[in-house]
C-alpha cells in the first residue's frame, strides 16, 4: 500500500506541476524553469501512474472489465495519437488545427488521456487507480479551459465558429 501511495503522490505532483505551467502560460508568464523540467516531471508522473495500476491494493472483479478497459484505453491511445500527429507533436502551434481528428474534437489529446486514465486501470481491475480519474479530471478540464480562452483570444471568431462545429 505504501508504494501505491508514493506513486499516487508522485503522479499528483506531476499533475500539479503540469497544471501550474498551463496556468502560468494562461496568465502570460513563464515559470523560469527550462521546459524540459516540466516534460521530465510529466514523464515521471506517467510512469508513476502505470506503477499505480500494478500496485493497486484493491482489485475489482467486474465481468468484461478487461475487454471494456482495453477498448477504452486503446481508443484513448488512438485518439491522443491522432491528435498529436495532426498537431505535429504535443506543443502549441501557431495555426489553428481543424483537420483530421480536430475536425470532430477540439481537444482530442485530452479526450484520449481521460479514456486512458479510465480504460487501462479498469482493464487491470485496479479499483483505486480507476477512481483516481476523479482526481485527474479537474486538472485536464482546467487545461482545456485555459487553452480555449487562449485560442479564442488568438483566433477570435474563427475559433468560436470552430467550437460550434466540434465536440469537447
Amino acid at each position: 500500500m505504501i508504494y501505491f501511495l508514493v506513486a499516487l503522490a508522485i503522479t499528483l505532483l506531476s499533475f500539479i506541476a503540469h497544471t501550474w505551467e498551463h496556468y502560468l502560460e494562461h496568465k502570460g508568464r513563464k515559470s523560469g524553469l527550462p521546459r524540459y523540467t516540466i516534460d521530465v516531471a510529466v514523464t515521471i508522473g506517467y510512469f508513476s501512474w502505470v506503477y499505480m495500476i500494478f500496485s493497486d491494493p484493491f482489485h475489482m472483479e467486474l465481468p468484461y472489465a478487461l475487454y471494456a478497459g482495453l477498448a477504452l484505453g486503446m481508443l484513448g491511445l488512438i485518439i491522443a495519437g491522432l491528435g498529436a500527429r495532426e498537431k505535429k507533436g504535443f506543443r502549441e502551434t501557431d495555426k489553428l488545427v481543424t483537420t483530421g481528428i480536430f475536425s470532430r474534437l477540439r481537444h482530442p489529446i485530452y479526450v484520449g488521456m481521460v479514456l486512458l486514465y479510465i480504460g487501462f486501470p479498469l482493464a487491470a481491475g485496479s479499483m483505486l487507480t480507476t477512481a483516481c480519474t476523479i482526481i485527474w479530471l479537474p486538472f485536464i478540464l482546467s487545461w482545456r479551459h485555459w487553452e480555449q480562452l487562449e485560442l479564442t483570444r488568438r483566433f477570435g471568431k474563427k475559433y468560436r465558429d470552430y467550437m460550434r462545429k466540434t465536440l469537447f
